[in-house]
């Protein structure tokens, strides 16, 4: 479980790029899932898949092979 503190973030160095399940922010249970993405990776190669719960978070990874599905998913 990432570490939440009381504004609902988790901290990273600023080489990465913190992904949250979707409704991390308006929901009052806790996020036991999140993806680390680092900065090399320009934002326009990935993109966030909603997914309605604070244990999975998922994005589409676009890469010279295709589109890759990656999830995260608390167990």
């Amino acid at each position: 479980e990432p570490h939440i503190d009381f504004l609902k973030n988790t901290r990273a160095s600023s080489n990465w790029k913190v992904v949250y399940p979707t409704d991390h922010k308006n929901s009052d249970k806790m996020s036991r899932s999140l993806i680390l993405i680092n900065t090399r990776h320009s934002t326009n190669t990935w993109t966030p898949i909603p997914i309605h719960s604070p244990d999975i978070t998922a994005i589409t990874l676009c890469t010279s092979a295709g589109l890759l599905h990656l999830f995260n998913v608390y167990n």
